[in-house]
C-alpha cells in the first residue's frame, strides 16, 4: 500500500495505454499512470530500497508493512505510486508484490475548480475504473482533508454522508486524539507557533529507485519509477 499524498505540488502523469506493468501471477496489466510526491516522514529501508512506513507488501498471502520488516532511516525523498493497476490493484517492484492503495491527502486544497483542475481530472479519470473493479476489497482510495469550500472533496464527502457513493465518511476532531497535554494547552501551543489560521492544518510511496517491470511496444523492460515517470512524460 502506497501513501502518495495528492497535494498541489504532486505531479500526476496519466498514460495513453501504451504501457503495462508486471503484477500478480506475473501478468502484465494496464495501469492509469504514476503519481510523484515527496515524503513528509522518514522512509524505511527494506532489502536496500526505501518505502514509507505504512507501505504494504503481500508476503505469503499476508499484508506486511515496511515498518514491520525494515529499518527506519533519516531520509525524506521523492515517492511514487502506480495509479490503478487493472483487476488486481497490485504490482511487482523490487521482486515483491506491492498493494496499491492511494491516499489523497488535503484533497480539499487541490485544484481551483477551473480548467486544468487536478482534482477534477483525477476524479474523472481514476474513479470510474476504481468503482468498476471486480474485487472491491482490492480497490481502495482514502481521502483526507480539512474543508476548503464546495469543491470536489466537499461533494465526495457530502455524498458519502448521505450514502450516495461507495465512500464511508469519517470525521475526527483534533480534541479526540490522545495527547500528553490537555486539549486547551495543545491548542494554545499550536496557535502560538502557527497562528489561528494555521491551527486547522492537518499533520498529516516508494522511493524513486524502486524497480518495476513494464511492457510497451511488445518489449519488456525493468526500469526505476523515476525512469517510468520520464517515459510517461514523453507520451
Amino acid at each position: 500500500m502506497s501513501d502518495i499524498h495528492l497535494q498541489q505540488n504532486v505531479e500526476i502523469n496519466f498514460q495513453s495505454g501504451r504501457f503495462q506493468i508486471l503484477s500478480q501471477d506475473n501478468i502484465y496489466r494496464d495501469f492509469k499512470g504514476i503519481a510523484k510526491g515527496f515524503s513528509s516522514e522518514f522512509l524505511w529501508e527494506v532489502d536496500g530500497f526505501l518505502y514509507t512506513k505504512d507501505h504494504t507488501f503481500i508476503i505469503n498471502g499476508k499484508d506486511v508493512k515496511a515498518s514491520e520488516i525494515g529499518i527506519e532511516t533519516n531520509k525524506k525523498e521523492s515517492i511514487y505510486d502506480i495509479l490503478h493497476v487493472q483487476e488486481t490493484h497490485n504490482y511487482i517492484s523490487n521482486n515483491k508484490l506491492q498493494k496499491n492503495c492511494l491516499v489523497l491527502d488535503e484533497f480539499g486544497h487541490v485544484g481551483n475548480g477551473g480548467k486544468g483542475d487536478l482534482a477534477l481530472e483525477f476524479v474523472m479519470s481514476v474513479f470510474p475504473t476504481i468503482s468498476s473493479a471486480k474485487n472491491k476489497k482490492n480497490s481502495k482510495i482514502i481521502i483526507i482533508s480539512t474543508p476548503n469550500g464546495m469543491n470536489q472533496f466537499y461533494q465526495i464527502y457530502s455524498k458519502a454522508q448521505q450514502k450516495k457513493n461507495d465512500f464511508t465518511a469519517f470525521k475526527i476532531d483534533w480534541q479526540d486524539i490522545p495527547r500528553s497535554v490537555s486539549p486547551d494547552q495543545f491548542r494554545q501551543n499550536q496557535v502560538n507557533t502557527i497562528g489561528e489560521l494555521g491551527f486547522a492544518q492537518e499533520y498529516a510511496c516508494v522511493g524513486e529507485d524502486t524497480l518495476v517491470t513494464i511492457k510497451y511496444d511488445d518489449q519488456t523492460k525493468t526500469v526505476t519509477l523515476s525512469e517510468l515517470e520520464e517515459l510517461l512524460n514523453k507520451e
